[in-house]
């Protein structure tokens, strides 16, 4: 989507990437590239922790555990997973109940091959975003879950930058946004690996700007744990009788 407006000085070309539209295969690539959904370079800090992320490379115990396991009858039109995190640190902090900021789904098929979401919906954005029944503290000890259906639709929080192009060359601005997601799952699958994926929190390109863009306030902010964290890895067989597209 391209949308110019004329200010005094200059014309200012804004091109909003992503999101709804374009190939989800493209948007994929690595973890880094599916969470910054632009092409703006995302390798600059992809990949360098952040010191919170660092200490856990050293050997010191994640404060955040997440697990993951299906919930009733698996079919490829019905996959219910049910997610809990637990605060298994000293200090408390801030998760999302929708499982949704900075969290991805990585599912897989047994032959290796990648298995993406597809037929997204946008999510009309809330008055009030950052909502404190939403957003919960946990304090350590404590745990939270949710149950989603990975095939009838999830929520899932996109972050990005919008290339703004204006007489002082190429800039990038945050966007963001929510939508009902779901997997498709191919014919010939009769099994997928999954596993929850929760991203570095790295400001530059993995959600605190656009964090912040979306819901008012920083990550430190709001005290939304920094990354990355990894779930438990799961193979679920479909008992099937599903009609598959």
């Amino acid at each position: 989507m391209v949308r110019s407006f004329r200010c005094a000085f200059t014309v200012v070309v804004v091109t909003t990437l992503a999101l709804l539209q374009g190939s989800v295969e493209a948007r994929s690539g690595d973890r880094c590239a599916r969470r910054c959904r632009c092409l703006c370079q995302p390798a600059v800090t992809c990949g360098q922790q952040v010191p919170f992320a660092a200490a856990y490379a050293e050997g010191i115990k994640s404060p955040v555990k997440l697990e993951i396991a299906t919930v009733g009858p698996i079919r490829s039109d019905r996959l219910r997973v049910r997610i809990t995190v637990s605060n298994t640190g000293t200090a408390s902090f801030v998760w999302d109940k929708e499982f949704a900021v900075l969290l991805d789904w990585v599912i897989g098929s047994d032959s290796g091959e990648q298995i993406f979401e597809h037929d997204m919906q946008m999510i009309e954005r809330p008055e009030k975003p950052f909502d404190a029944n939403r957003f919960v503290q946990l304090k350590p000890g404590e745990s939270i879950s949710k149950t989603v259906d990975l095939a009838a639709g999830y929520r899932i929080f996109f972050s990005g930058h919008g290339s703004i192009l204006s007489q002082d060359g190429m800039l990038h601005v945050p966007t963001a946004y929510e939508a009902v997601a779901k997997f498709k799952f191919p014919k010939d699958a009769s099994a997928v690996r999954i596993s929850a994926s929760y991203a570095s929190s790295n400001l530059d390109n993995l959600g605190g700007d656009t964090f912040e863009f979306y819901f008012g306030r920083t990550l430190r902010a709001a005290g939304i744990p920094e990354g990355p964290f990894e779930s438990n890895r799961i193979r679920v067989v479909f008992s099937d009788g599903a009609v598959r597209q």
